[in-house]
């Protein structure tokens, strides 16, 4: 599934990396059949949220503390006495079936899926303390603040305005502790960032040289233009609102109009309703490079080097509801690692070659579903995730997996 393309880090933090992220799949599985997820901490009684039995937190496991720490005690080879934390099955099972939610589920899951959710609920909630491998992801290392510094620096925007790839913290969060821990699983290298951004700056001249505009209504066309193959659907001046702010600012600073243009360009292809285009014959992916930024992939040599006209075709894809399930195909292999996961199973893992297949085709129905209501690429790790759940629910045959199909 997956396309293969590109480096990685340092061995022993893409091991970890991946197991992070397959820790997260399992709870977004997971959340399906408990409604965990998106129903917030178990309170004292246990009436809200899932799994107050087993005193786990679900809401901080999704946001990565937790299945980093699993992650860690991969890599470091401590995971085999840490996971089972001295439970028994019998206690695992006994625990799940204490939750109102799950008994609608555990008439319609099947022993694999039961092992699954087993599996992650006897991941440790205690801290694996793993500083080298937060660490260790190849040279000079640039954290989700520094992008997004970087990327304010480009648009000339403040900081705090850049949110396209740091906003989508789900519900409910501090935003300071949710994105602690997105920066400490998401460590990108910089010339992977420096890559990027020299290929937007080249779209954004290609753009300019092209429309040769030297006024404000006709730099608003051509973003409008741009937004509209970006979103699909056709855009509105108030679409283009905060790239012509960007434009008016240029101006009032005294650039030219070409450079203000090419400012609200930069700030119109970060947003991730473009950033996921995709074009078959072509190596050179944008979508592609949100999933370095978000899975700590450092690109091969190659796909640093853009070609500019070929991405400005990416870009202004025709068609960009299939290019972009196209891409959540792909995303699934490279982000996920499902297979490079499966083929490393140990004999004992309750996880088979065959819920693994269940799982991608599950998360890539939820990609489709996700893209058709234009849920951003990014959030799909980022926000709620309830739209998952329902789906999965849905695929299952449980109408609402919070209500009991027995009356109890």
């Amino acid at each position: 599934m997956g396309n293969g393309r590109g480096g990685h880090g340092s061995r022993c933090a893409g091991r970890a990396y991946t197991r992070a992220v397959l820790g997260a799949v399992f709870l977004l599985t997971l959340g399906a059949c408990t409604g965990s997820i998106d129903s917030g901490p178990a309170g004292p009684d246990g009436a809200s949220g899932a799994g107050s039995a087993l005193e786990w937190d679900a809401d901080r496991y999704f946001a990565g503390q937790h299945a980093y720490d699993g992650a860690c005690a991969v890599c470091h080879g401590v995971l085999e006495d840490s996971v089972k934390r001295g439970r028994t099955r019998e206690e695992i099972d006994a625990a799940l079936e204490s939750v109102p939610e799950m008994k609608a589920f555990a008439r319609v899951i099947d022993g694999e899926r039961r092992d699954l959710i087993a599996y992650a609920l006897s991941v440790p909630n205690e801290r694996v303390v793993c500083p080298d491998t937060v660490h260790d992801r190849g040279p000079q290392p640039l954290a989700v603040t520094e992008l997004v510094n970087r990327v304010a620096e480009i648009t000339g925007l403040a900081s705090e305005e850049v949110g396209d790839l740091s906003a989508g913290y789900p519900s409910g969060y501090d935003e300071t502790h949710s994105f602690d821990n997105i920066e400490q699983g998401n460590l990108i290298r910089r010339e992977t960032v420096e890559g990027l951004m020299a290929a937007f700056e080249s779209v954004a001249e290609l753009a300019v040289a092209k429309s040769a505009c030297a006024n404000r209504a006709c730099a608003e066309d051509i973003l409008r233009s741009m937004k509209g193959r970006a979103m699909g659907v056709a855009a509105s001046g108030a679409d283009v609102d905060s790239e012509m702010a960007i434009y008016d600012e240029s101006i009032v600073q005294g650039l030219e109009a070409s450079t203000a243009l090419r400012l609200g360009i930069v700030r119109l292809l970060m947003s991730p309703t473009t950033l996921f285009k995709y074009l078959d014959e072509v190596d050179t992916l944008p979508a592609e490079y949100v999933t370095y930024a978000l899975s700590s992939r450092s690109p091969a040599p190659d796909e640093l080097d853009l070609d500019a006209r070929e991405l400005a075709e990416q870009i202004l894809s025709d068609d960009p509801f299939t290019a972009a399930l196209r891409f959540g195909e792909g995303w699934t292999g490279t982000r996920i690692k499902i297979d490079e996961y499966g083929a490393a199973l140990d004999e004992a893992s309750p996880v088979t070659e065959s819920l693994l297949g269940a799982m991608r085709l599950e998360f890539i129905f939820g990609f489709a579903n996700a893209l058709s209501r234009n849920v951003p690429v990014t959030d799909l790790l980022l926000d709620d995730t309830s739209w998952l759940n329902q789906e999965l629910a849905a695929h299952y045959g449980v109408t609402d997996p919070a209500v009991p199909t027995d009356g109890s």
